[in-house]
C-alpha cells in the first residue's frame, strides 16, 4: 500500500475514533461506532462539537433524501466510507426501506479490515441481511448493503466493481463524499464526479469538504493535512462556496447547491437542540468552533429526477459581506505567545500584558499566571517581551481569560472578572499600582485585592465589555455590561464601580440591548458616552449581532443606532473584537471595530469603521497572512494609539479544531488615516438629524 493510501486511512481512523466519542457523550445516537474501534477516547468538546455537526448536516440530507424517494428502488453510495457505521444506524432504527441498497467504497485494506469487524460481530451482521454471494477478501455483497474494496481513481476497475455488484445505474442514487475526495488528485475527483453524472440517470452528489484556505485559519487546517502527509488536494482549486457550486455544473450535473457548515447548523438545527448540544459539556470557544464551521461546506449537486430533491432551499447565507476595501498593515516579531489576555497601554510604547492562554515553561500549553510588559520599538520594527516581579496578597491569581484592564486617571490598572475554567467564573477586582526606579524602568508591580459585599457586587463573570467612563465632574466610574455567569447563563446587567468610594451600583435599564457576550465597548465624547457593539445572543445560539448601541452616563438612557442607507456598506455582524472610537481629520467621530469572527465562510472581519454621525460604514479588509505566520484577528487584545494614528493588536490566535493550536507571532500595527480616507469621501453626505 502506498504511504500516501496509508495516511489517508489514517485521517479515517481519527474520524472514527472521534464519531465514537460524540456518540459517548451523548451528541448523537449511534450504538454501532464502537464496533469499529478498540479504544475509546474521550475528545475535548471544540472537537466533539465539530464532528457533531459534521455527523448532523450528512445525516440530515441522508434521511431528507430517503423521505424524497419514498419506499421506491435506489441507492446510496458511500465514497470513501472507511469504517463510517451510517447503514448500521439507519438499518437498526428501521429507516432503510427493503428497496434500499447502501453502498460502501473505499481502498482493499480498508474493506478487508472493516469485512473482518463485520463478520466478528454478531450486531452487525445481523443487520447486514442476506448475503447473495460468499464474503470474499474484497468485501461484502449482500441484498441491501454492499462492501467494495476498489481505488476510486482507477474508473475502469470501478466500473467492473460495480457490475460484480450488481450497481443499478438508473434507480435514484445518492454519492456521499464525506472527507473524502478530497484527498484524491483534483483531476482524479473530477473525473469521478464527471463520471457518476454521466452514467448514472437520476443521481445526486453529497460533498462535505473543506473550503477557504488563505485566512489564518484555514492555513493552519492546510498545514496540518500537509504534515499527516493526506494534503488537501481540491482546496486550492475549489476553495469557495461559488467555486465548489461551479465545479459540479461544469462536470455535467444539472444543478447544485453549497452552503457553509456554519450556515447549515444555524438554519437546520432547532435552537432547543443547539442548547442541548452545548451543555452537555463545559464549552467556550466559540471563536474556533464558529471558524472550523465556516471553514467547511456541503454541496449537493443533482440531475435526472434527483433535480426535484432541494434538500438545502431552505438554508440562505445570512452573513452578507459587501465589498471591502483594502488596507495594509506593519507587523513586528515578538515573542509573545497568547490569546484570550488582556492587555492595556501605559505609556507610548508600553503595554502590560495580564493573563490567557499560551505556552507554558513546563511545556505545553496553560493559562498564564504573570504579568508581563510589551515595549515596541517602531523604529527599529522590533519589540521586547519581560516578565514583571509582582507583589501580590496570598491567594490571588493572574491565570485567567476573558477577564479586562483598564487604566484609572491615577496611572493605576484596575482588573476585573474573567474565568479559570468556564465552571470557575471570577468576580474578584485587582488594582495594579506600577513602581519604577530612578530610570524609569519598572521594577514590580504590587498587588490591591478589593473586597466588597457579596450582595452588592456583579455576579462571576467573563466575555463582558468594560470601560472607564467618566463625567465633568472627574467622576470615574468603571462600567462592566453583559457577559456570560456561566455556560448557560448570558448576563444583560449593567454594574458601576465608583472609582474613588470603590462601591458598586447596579444601574436600572430600560429600552436597552438585550443580553449578549463577546461583545465589545468603547468610550465616546470624553467618556460620558459608551458604544458597545456586536456580540453573540443567549447560548451563543445565533449568528453575531449587527448591532451598535450607546449608553448615556449622564442620562443612563440607551439608544440603538440604525445603519443609514446612504452607503451600501454596513458593518459586518462580528464578536470577539476590540473597538475604539476617534476623531478624523475633519472632526467626525468613528467608532473602530477591529476584527472578531462573524460567522461567513466568504470574509472574516477586518476593520470596521463606522460614523458615529452620519450612520454610515466602510469595512476594510485585512492583508491575507502567509503559510509562514498565519495571524488570526480574533481572541487578541488591541489600542488606539495616543495620537489617534495607528491601531495595536496584541496576541492573537486559537486552538484551531484538531489542527491544532496557534499563537500569533507578530504584532500588527494599521495606520488609522489610510482608513480614515474613504470615510470622509463619505461625509460629504448630509448629516443626521437630532
Amino acid at each position: 500500500m502506498r504511504r500516501s493510501e496509508s495516511q489517508i486511512q489514517g485521517t479515517s481512523d481519527s474520524c472514527t475514533l472521534s464519531k465514537c466519542s460524540i456518540s459517548q457523550r451523548g451528541y448523537n445516537q449511534d450504538p454501532y461506532i464502537s464496533c469499529f474501534v478498540n479504544k475509546s477516547p474521550r475528545r475535548a468538546p471544540l472537537i466533539n462539537l465539530g464532528y457533531f455537526v459534521r455527523v448532523r448536516a450528512i445525516k440530515d440530507a441522508v434521511e431528507s433524501f430517503l423521505e424524497f424517494i419514498g419506499g421506491t428502488s435506489a441507492q446510496i453510495i458511500s465514497c470513501g466510507a472507511g469504517f463510517d457505521s451510517n447503514y448500521f444506524v439507519l438499518s437498526g432504527s428501521k429507516k432503510l426501506g427493503p428497496n434500499l441498497v447502501y453502498v460502501e467504497i473505499d481502498y482493499p485494506e480498508v474493506v478487508q479490515k472493516k469485512t473482518d469487524l463485520i463478520n466478528n460481530s454478531s450486531t452487525l451482521n445481523a443487520l447486514v441481511g442476506t448475503i447473495v454471494s460468499p464474503t470474499s477478501s474484497s468485501g461484502i455483497k449482500g441484498s441491501n448493503y454492499k462492501l467494495i474494496g476498489c481505488d476510486m481513481e482507477k474508473e475502469d476497475e470501478l466500473l467492473k466493481c460495480f457490475i460484480v455488484y450488481e450497481i443499478d445505474f438508473l434507480v435514484p442514487t445518492l454519492f456521499i463524499s464525506e472527507c473524502a475526495i478530497t484527498y484524491m488528485k483534483v483531476e482524479s475527483s473530477s473525473k469521478l464526479i464527471k463520471w457518476a453524472s454521466k452514467n448514472f440517470s437520476n443521481a445526486a452528489f453529497a460533498t462535505y469538504e473543506q473550503i477557504t484556505p488563505t485566512d489564518g485559519f484555514g492555513i493552519i487546517m492546510i498545514n496540518h493535512f500537509q504534515k499527516l502527509n493526506s494534503p488537501l488536494q481540491s482546496i486550492d482549486k475549489y476553495p469557495t462556496l461559488t467555486s465548489q457550486k461551479d465545479r459540479y455544473l461544469e462536470l455535467g450535473w444539472s444543478s447544485c447547491k453549497t452552503e457553509s457548515i456554519m450556515d447549515i447548523y444555524l438554519q437546520s438545527v432547532s435552537k432547543a437542540e443547539q442548547i442541548k448540544m452545548l451543555s452537555l459539556e463545559p464549552f467556550d470557544e466559540f471563536e474556533e468552533w464558529h471558524s472550523k464551521c465556516c471553514h467547511y461546506s456541503l454541496s449537493i449537486a443533482t440531475k435526472g429526477a434527483l433535480v426535484k430533491w432541494e434538500p438545502l432551499c431552505k438554508i440562505d447565507e445570512q452573513i452578507q459581506s459587501n465589498p471591502s476595501f483594502p488596507c495594509n498593515w506593519t507587523i513586528i516579531k515578538t515573542d509573545l505567545r497568547r490569546f484570550h489576555h488582556t492587555s492595556c497601554q501605559i505609556s507610548r510604547d508600553e503595554f502590560l500584558v495580564i493573563g490567557g492562554f499560551g505556552p507554558h515553561n513546563n511545556g505545553g500549553n496553560a493559562r498564564l499566571p504573570g504579568i508581563c510588559l510589551v515595549v515596541i520599538d517602531s523604529s527599529q520594527g522590533a519589540s521586547s517581551l519581560s516578565q514583571l516581579p509582582v507583589e501580590a496578597p496570598l491567594g490571588v491569581t493572574f491565570s485567567r481569560v476573558h477577564h479586562s484592564c483598564k487604566v484609572m486617571a491615577n496611572g493605576k490598572v484596575i482588573i476585573f472578572g474573567g474565568r479559570t475554567s468556564p465552571l470557575n467564573p471570577l468576580s474578584d477586582c485587582l488594582i495594579l499600582s506600577i513602581c519604577r526606579d530612578d530610570t524609569s524602568n519598572i521594577k514590580c508591580v504590587r498587588v490591591e485585592q478589593l473586597e466588597f459585599p457579596s450582595h452588592v457586587r456583579p455576579p462571576p463573570c467573563w466575555r463582558f465589555s468594560s470601560v472607564i467612563i467618566r463625567r465633568a465632574s472627574d467622576e470615574e466610574a468603571l462600567m462592566v455590561f453583559g457577559g456570560r455567569g456561566s455556560c448557560s447563563q448570558t448576563l444583560g446587567d449593567l454594574w458601576l464601580l465608583n472609582l474613588k468610594s470603590f462601591t458598586w451600583q447596579k444601574e436600572e435599564q430600560f429600552d436597552g440591548p438585550v443580553p449578549r457576550f463577546g461583545h465589545s465597548a468603547a468610550v465616546w465624547e470624553g467618556g460620558e458616552q459608551v458604544i458597545v457593539s456586536g456580540g453573540l445572543l443567549e447560548n451563543g445560539c445565533d449568528y453575531p449581532l449587527n448591532e451598535i448601541w450607546s449608553w448615556h452616563y449622564v442620562s443612563k438612557k440607551w439608544r440603538k443606532f440604525e445603519f443609514g442607507d446612504a452607503s451600501s456598506h454596513v458593518p459586518l455582524a462580528r464578536y470577539g473584537h476590540g473597538s475604539e472610537v476617534v476623531t478624523d481629520g475633519s472632526g467626525e467621530d468613528l467608532l473602530v471595530m477591529i476584527g472578531g469572527v462573524n460567522g461567513s465562510s466568504r470574509q472574516q472581519p477586518g476593520i470596521g469603521i463606522f460614523n458615529l454621525h452620519k450612520l454610515i460604514s466602510v469595512e476594510y479588509s485585512l492583508p491575507l497572512p502567509t503559510p509562514e505566520y498565519p495571524l488570526m484577528t480574533f481572541n487578541h487584545s488591541c489600542h488606539i494609539s495616543p495620537d489617534q494614528n495607528e491601531v495595536i493588536i496584541l496576541g492573537g490566535g486559537g486552538t484551531c479544531f484538531s489542527f491544532g493550536t496557534s499563537f500569533n507571532s507578530h504584532i500588527i500595527k494599521i495606520n488609522i488615516k489610510q482608513l480614515c480616507k474613504i470615510s470622509q469621501n463619505l461625509n460629504s453626505l448630509p448629516k443626521e438629524k437630532s
